[in-house]
Formats: C-alpha cells, structure tokens, sequence
C-alpha cells in the first residue's frame, strides 16, 4: 500500500513497516496534512472578521498572562477593560445609528455568514472575559478592586455588540425564530475534507453522483405514486402518506412497534446477535417542538 505523493525523510522507511505500520502512517499523515489546512483555512476566516473585533487581541493577551502564570496587574488591566468597554460601545453606536439595508451585511459588504461568526466570536470573548475575571475576583482584593466596574461594563458592551452584529449585519430581530445560516467551507475545506475520508472523488463528481440519484428517485416517487392510484402526480402521495401519521400523542407507541419489528426481523435474519440487556435497557426520550428546533437550528448541528 504505497501512499500517493512523495514520503518526507523519515528515521524509519515507510516500506519497512509492517502493514499496520503503513496504516497508521497513511492515516497519521493524512490528518496532519488536514489539520494544516484547517489552521489555514482558521486564519483566512478570522481575516474575514477581524474588522468587526478589533479589540479581540487585548483580551486574549489578558487571558495570556493568567495562563502564563504570571501577576496580572489590576490597575493596567482596568484600563484595558474600559478601553476595550468603550470601543465596543462606540462600534455597537456605529451599528445601530445606521439603518439596516434589506439586504443584510451588504451595507458592509460582509455577508450574513462571516457576520454572524463575528457575533460568535464576540460572544466567546464575553465568555473568555468572564472565565479570567472568576479565576481573580475574590482571591485578589486589589483586583477585585480595580476590575469590578469596568469588568461588568465590558461585559454589557460585549453583548449589546453581539446583539447589534446579529440585528444590523446578520439580519436576525431578537423575537425572531434563529435561522440555519451555513458557513461553507469552500472547495478549498471541501477538498480537505474529502481527502481526509479517503473519498476518491472531487466535489464536483459528488453533486453529479446525487443528481444522479435524485433523478432516479424521483422516478421512484412517480411509480410508487401510480400504484397508490394518484398517477404521476407524487406529491399527491406524499400528502397521502403523510396524513397516515399517528395521532397526537400516539407516536412513541409507533417507535416502539418499529423497535420491535426491527429486533424480529435482525434476530430472524441471524446475521448479528443483539444482547438481550441492549434489548431491556434502551430507553426513548420525547423533545418538545421547541427544544427540537433549536437544535435543527444549532450550529452544533453543523
């Protein structure tokens, strides 16, 4: 199994291992070449929003020196923390002054995407803030003295900023439902990723193999849909069959006929055993509609 592209000098010869050995390698070097394309990939995407942090690298270097174990000292980072309290407050006025176009972000020329990752990481700066804060406040009297004012404007300020980015730039209203907003990788992250799966084909060949597939299953939807004696009109079917759904309230007695059905038909096909403790133990979970979009619409989801 000889790997694609030329082998570094290495103290041990990738011909010499074993085949275990040349797996581990093969994957071993796989990743870091995926990895060194994601910090890339990392580094061009906070380019994109770094007009909208400009502050960012004074709080980190404040977490820095707490996590170089070395003496903060509270007059300086006051005024820091008010520096950085009233250019967040300065960009939120610059927001919110402006009307929003109905285009969001084009007043920018940022799209709604690179926006809305700015709010993130505007809002993980509130959260970094607030993890060095705990670490002093209380323990360091002086601290405490100096930061407490200026630490809980600035965290005011960092989330009328968030807030400001997501309304102005994103185009999200506080009482709207949060929308799915994607932020592609581009062919560059695609290809990555692809090429870390070992999966032998260009992003290009993929959408054709899936128009491909949705061209024979929409076929398929036109023959199961004459059976059902609607014709070719399948979305009649689908209307049909989704009025079969089970009553309110009925349908984890549904998941459970499936479950049930499922466990007959592996245990009658013999190809794998299912313990009988994996049958007794395992345990259903309703979400309500409300948990269930947020986390369609999570960027967990992602």
């Amino acid at each position: 199994m000889q790997p694609d592209g030329p082998i570094p000098a290495l103290a041990i010869e990738f011909k010499a291992l074993n085949h275990e050995g040349q797996i581990d390698y093969v994957l071993l070097r796989n990743r870091v070449t995926y990895d060194l394309e994601m910090l890339a990939l990392d580094e061009r995407r906070w380019k994109e929003i770094a007009p909208l942090v400009p502050f960012g690298e004074k709080l980190r270097l404040l977490q820095k020196v707490r996590h170089d174990r070395k003496r903060v000292d509270p007059r300086a980072a006051a005024a820091t923390l008010t520096e950085v309290a009233d250019e967040a407050t300065r960009l939120t006025a610059a927001l919110t002054d402006k009307p929003r176009s109905s285009g969001a972000g084009s007043s920018s020329g940022m799209t709604p995407a690179v926006a809305n990752r700015g709010a993130a990481y505007v809002t993980h700066l509130r959260e970094v803030l607030a993890d060095w804060n705990r670490f002093y406040r209380g323990y360091d009297p002086l601290f405490t003295w100096w930061t407490a004012e200026p630490c809980g404007r600035l965290e005011k300020a960092l989330t009328a900023y968030a807030d400001a980015i997501r309304r102005q730039l994103v185009g999200v209203r506080p009482d709207d439902i949060e929308p799915i907003i994607g932020d592609p990788v581009l062919a560059d992250g695609l290809r990555a990723d692809l090429a870390v799966e070992m999966i032998p084909y260009t992003a290009e060949e993929l959408i054709a193999i899936g128009g491909r597939e949705f061209e024979w299953a929409a076929k398929q939807f036109k023959v199961v849909s004459n059976e059902m004696g609607f014709g070719d009109d399948w979305k009649k079917a689908l209307e049909q069959v989704k009025n079969l759904a089970p009553a309110p309230g009925e349908k984890p007695w549904a998941i459970f006929a499936i479950a049930d059905y499922s466990e007959n038909f592996v245990e009658k096909m013999d190809a794998i055993t299912i313990a009988p403790l994996a049958k007794e133990v395992w345990r259903l979970a309703m979400q309500t509609p409300d948990v269930s979009s947020r986390t369609r619409s999570s960027p967990a989801a992602k």
